[in-house]
């Protein structure tokens, strides 16, 4: 799987990478057109749609941040953590 992520990866931790790559990987498309989107897999891609939203330095070219490194490491680890704590959360229930 190495080499198959964006450059985040070569300023990354071993750990944040990993962590990074959770993130990346949970949010694929489905392969086959036959796949429902109904099936649940336990991410609220809403949410997760909502928090990269937040972090222009992520999405938006056009940001003066599109191309500071250490903003969107720092942003990916906030997402990271958030999901995590809400799945954690759910968990529970």
């Amino acid at each position: 799987m190495a080499g198959s992520y964006p450059s985040w990866s070569s300023t990354a931790t071993p750990q944040e990478s990993q962590q990074l790559t959770e993130i990346m990987t949970c949010t694929s498309l489905p392969t086959n057109s036959d796949e429902s989107d109904d099936e649940d897999d336990g991410l609220d891609k809403e949410a997760l749609i909502e928090l990269v939203r937040a972090y222009p330095c992520i999405w938006d070219i056009r940001s003066h941040m599109y191309k500071d490194q250490q903003k969107k490491k720092l942003a990916w680890q906030d997402i990271y953590t958030k999901m995590d704590q809400k799945h954690e959360g759910e968990k529970k229930e």
